[in-house]
């Protein structure tokens, strides 16, 4: 049996994807930061591109698979070899290197486009018509990743460090102070120990979720923040935008990433902006798992199937196997 696996290696989780080549969802794995302890498998690429996060994701979807022709996508094939030979027993493995935007605009069916990305970290990519491409960011915490988990974390984190300086301050954010503690006892207003420690981006990134409870719950400073992350993001969207000679014309921006998939008000708020640069774009967000692109293009490389046919069956079967985003098109 011949086999099309999927790997969506990222900052902060790893999912796996397998699929027989006519594209029935044979099995599905998804390793998530330990909660064990938060340094644990650290990685400078991100906790869900270490070899164990990648390891223990790849050995749950193939439990009980048995594949003789073996085809990988993923982002990246470093790790692959040695994960491989231990959880896949097929004569052959063969490795295709798919990026984070080929597989977002293969999931939403695009071979064109804008692909803008905010999750641990963020980018935005555009590819025309004529076969002109760009990608802006990227560049990690530091640089750049703007619009990303990262980004509102570490927002997060200093919005709730001033919560108690004045009223005009106050927010329900200060619970994200927990994350000192994490790493010993100590002042929680006091954080310099935490910041003089070695840590994973992932680990701020997280924050994200908890801005956006208590931005849906109404809090004005995590709204502002989300708002703020979300133009950002627009921003970078514009620049390839306006470089690529795109805005006029009919595209469609596919967004994918943790944040732009469970944040309706970040995604409303990137929406509005893109729609002042860019008013003729579709503006897209699929409720299924990115993980999904990468299974689509690993395909994509074997022209003998009907393409065609193997999306439509992966799309209805993955629904019985892999839990939904939280988004869908706007």
């Amino acid at each position: 049996m011949r086999c099309v696996i999927g790997v969506d290696s990222g900052g902060s989780k790893c999912e796996v994807a397998v699929a027989r080549d006519d594209g029935e969802v044979l099995g599905w794995g998804r390793q998530d930061p330990p909660a064990a302890g938060p340094l644990q498998g650290v990685s400078v690429a991100g906790n869900g591109r270490t070899e164990a996060a990648i390891s223990r994701a790849v050995q749950s979807a193939m439990a009980g698979v048995q594949c003789d022709e073996v085809h990988v996508a993923g982002p990246l094939a470093r790790n692959f070899d040695a994960v491989f030979s231990r959880h896949c027993r097929a004569r052959l493995v063969l490795h295709h290197a798919v990026s984070e935007h080929e597989a977002a605009l293969r999931l939403a069916g695009e071979r064109f486009g804008v692909v803008a990305l905010a999750g641990t970290g963020a980018f935005v990519f555009g590819s025309t018509r004529d076969g002109r491409t760009l990608i802006l960011d990227g560049c990690g915490p530091l640089l750049g990743d703007r619009g990303s988990g990262f980004q509102i974390g570490l927002h997060a984190l200093r919005a709730a460090a001033r919560a108690t300086w004045h009223p005009r301050h106050g927010t329900s954010l200060t619970r994200v102070l927990e994350l000192f503690h994490a790493h010993g006892p100590g002042d929680p207003h006091n954080p310099a120990a935490y910041m003089a420690k070695e840590y994973d981006r992932s680990e701020i990134a997280r924050l994200a979720t908890t801005v956006n409870e208590a931005a849906d719950s109404g809090d004005r400073v995590a709204k502002s923040i989300l708002c703020r992350a979300a133009g950002e993001l627009a921003a970078s969207a514009y620049d390839v935008a306006d470089r690529l000679g795109m805005r006029s014309d009919e595209y469609p921006l596919v967004g994918t990433g943790g944040v732009i998939s469970h944040s309706r008000i970040f995604w409303d708020h990137f929406c509005r902006m893109v729609r002042r640069f860019a008013p003729k774009w579709r503006l897209l967000r699929s409720d299924m798992p990115p993980v999904l692109g990468h299974v689509l293009a690993a395909a994509q490389r074997l022209p003998e199937i009907d393409q065609e046919a193997f999306r439509a069956r992966l799309l209805e079967s993955a629904g019985a196997r892999i839990p939904k985003a939280k988004g869908g098109s706007t």
